[in-house]
């Protein structure tokens, strides 16, 4: 880790109409957002968004794993990247030895993410016993 960590971060990355797509919206009201919006679907495309965030001063990598509270299409806790892409994330922030945070509420959600091995989960509205002993061993 670093020395100092200012642990900025820039817009949450998510799948194509996950939580932290713009949704809703008429598909011609506004252009399509890509990685510079954070959306990033696939593995080389998630690694080219950390990549993008961390080329304008991001050090700390926000992800969307499961829906939330506030999406409009996608349930609450539903897983939203698979272990590929959310190791991808963590890989390619651990690169720079930057961090990535985890919005997840759903416990499949949590454990992808917390097996890919993200440095924290934010929510975490529904653990099991499982969940939290792959947190605590990979010190999440």
């Amino acid at each position: 880790m670093k020395c100092c960590p200012s642990f900025v971060a820039a817009h949450s990355l998510g799948i194509t109409g996950g939580h932290c797509d713009r949704n809703g919206l008429r598909p011609d009201a506004l252009e399509e957002p890509g990685i510079e919006q954070g959306i990033a679907n696939g593995v080389s495309q998630v690694r080219e968004a950390v990549r993008y965030q961390m080329k304008y001063g991001a050090d700390l990598i926000n992800v969307c794993a499961t829906g939330g509270v506030l999406s409009a299409r996608d349930a609450v806790g539903v897983r939203q990247y698979t272990f590929e892409e959310m190791s991808a994330i963590v890989e390619a922030a651990a690169l720079a030895d930057d961090r990535v945070a985890a919005h997840a509420h759903g416990l499949e959600g949590i454990k992808t993410a917390v097996r890919a091995g993200v440095s924290s989960i934010e929510h975490g509205s529904t653990l099991d016993e499982e969940a939290v002993a792959l947190m605590k061993r990979n010190d999440t």
